[in-house]
């Protein structure tokens, strides 16, 4: 946990957990009173220095989201892909899936089935 205070008054805070090498960012906010002394900026190059430094973390992770903030700090995106599996006998899983059949078919309708030329 890292606070920032200016005259003694907390202006920043930050949230993060470190587990096998990786420094996990959770929660991040700031008072946009003191948002000219850029006080999320500045806790957040304290917490870098922290887990580099003293944690030994090789990875930072800022979790999902393409905040434009976080282009400021990381080098890559990594893309994240989420499995879902489904026994088609267990009675209790077929809302489920049912759910999850409409919503891919309605996406793969509004998807064009050929990429438009734009060569004419």
């Amino acid at each position: 946990l890292g606070i920032a205070e200016i005259g003694g008054q907390p202006v920043a805070a930050q949230f993060w957990t470190v587990e096998g090498g990786t420094a996990f960012i959770h929660k991040l906010a700031h008072d946009e009173r003191f948002r000219k002394q850029s006080p999320g900026t500045l806790l957040s190059a304290a917490m870098f220095e922290h887990v580099i430094d003293r944690d030994g973390v090789s990875l930072v992770d800022f979790g999902t989201g393409n905040d434009p903030y976080k282009r400021d700090w990381m080098e890559e995106v990594r893309t994240r892909w989420r499995v879902r599996a489904w026994r088609k006998g267990a009675v209790r899983h077929w809302p489920q899936m049912v759910r999850a059949m409409i919503r891919a078919m309605g996406k793969h309708k509004l998807q064009p089935l050929v990429s438009p030329n734009r060569d004419g």
